[in-house]
C-alpha cells in the first residue's frame, strides 16, 4: 500500500511540474508576443498622431486662406476628422488595463486580453471611424475647389490645391487607393498580430483554471 501511494505521489509530483513547465513556456512565450505588439502599438500611436497633428496644421492653413467655400468645409472636417483620430489613439492606449499592480496573474491577463480586444476592434472599424470620414471630408476639399484667378490666394497654396479636373482625378483615385491600403493593411494586422496572442492568453487563463 505504501509502496503503491509513493508511486502515485510521484507520478501526481511529475505532472505538476510538467503542467508548471508548460505554464511556464506559456507564459514566457505570451509575454513576448505582447511586448513586442506593444511595442508597435506605440511606434504606430506616434507616428500617427504626428502625422494627424501635420494634417491639422496643414489643413488649418487651407481652411484659413480658401476662398472656396466648400472646399474650406471639406479642410475643417479633416481637421474634425483628425482629431478624432488622435482621441481614438490615446483612448485605447495600454495604460488604461494596467493601472492597478496588485491584481493576480488571472486579473492582469484579463486586462490584457481586454486590451488585445480593444486593438482588434479599432483596427476591424478602421473603416468606419476614419477612413470614411476622412476620404468624405477630403472628397469635398478636392471638388470643392473652383476657378482662384479671381482671388487672392498665397502662392504655396495654389501649389497645393487641385484646380483641374485632371488634378482632382488624380488625387482622387490616390486617395481611393490609399483607403483600400489602410483597411486591407489593418484587418490583416487583427488576423496577424492580435488574433493569435487573444487565444494564446485564452489558453493559459483556461491553464490556471484548471
Amino acid at each position: 500500500m505504501i509502496e503503491q501511494e509513493l508511486k502515485d505521489i510521484w507520478r501526481n509530483s511529475s505532472e505538476t511540474k510538467k503542467i508548471q513547465f508548460d505554464m511556464t513556456q506559456l507564459l514566457t512565450n505570451f509575454k513576448t508576443g505582447m511586448e513586442s505588439r506593444e511595442r508597435i502599438v506605440r511606434v504606430r500611436d506616434r507616428r500617427e498622431i504626428f502625422g494627424a497633428i501635420i494634417g491639422i496644421l496643414g489643413f488649418g492653413y487651407i481652411a484659413y486662406h480658401t476662398p472656396f467655400l466648400v472646399a474650406k468645409t471639406g479642410a475643417i472636417l479633416l481637421i474634425a476628422s483628425y482629431i478624432f483620430y488622435i482621441f481614438k489613439l490615446r483612448a485605447n492606449r495600454k495604460s488604461k488595463h494596467t493601472q492597478d499592480l496588485f491584481l493576480s496573474i488571472e486579473e492582469q491577463l484579463q486586462h490584457q486580453k481586454q486590451f488585445m480586444v480593444n486593438q482588434t476592434k479599432l483596427l476591424g472599424s478602421v473603416l468606419y471611424w476614419m477612413v470614411l470620414p476622412m476620404f468624405v471630408s477630403y472628397m469635398i476639399y478636392v471638388w470643392g475647389v473652383g476657378d482662384p484667378s479671381q482671388y487672392e490666394i498665397p502662392s504655396i497654396l495654389l501649389e497645393a490645391l487641385p484646380i483641374n479636373l485632371r488634378s482632382k482625378l488624380i488625387w482622387s483615385i490616390v486617395m481611393i487607393i490609399l483607403s483600400i491600403y489602410v483597411v486591407w493593411m489593418n484587418k490583416r494586422a487583427v488576423v496577424v498580430n492580435w488574433k493569435p496572442l487573444i487565444k494564446q492568453i485564452d489558453t493559459i487563463i483556461d491553464q490556471l483554471k484548471k
